[in-house]
């Protein structure tokens, strides 16, 4: 499925990406560490996290993801 994760602002800005190799289809984990400034990292702010398939040919991009924040 090669995983791909977008950590994405509150206006759906991408922060930070973290994709893994083309050849990574089963049990990969993947990190994406976003470090923002204190404005950025205020308490109440809004992030989303968007994991999916990198994969341009994967059917639906359908597949098993766990997330751990």
């Amino acid at each position: 499925m090669n995983p791909k994760i977008d950590i994405l602002d509150s206006g759906g800005k991408v922060l930070k990406s973290a994709v893994a190799a083309s050849t990574d289809y089963d049990g990969t984990t993947l990190t994406a560490t976003y470090t923002g400034t204190t404005s950025t990292m205020a308490a109440g702010k809004v992030f989303y996290a968007k994991v999916y398939s990198a994969n341009s040919l994967a059917a639906f991009k359908t597949g098993k993801y766990a997330l751990v924040l």
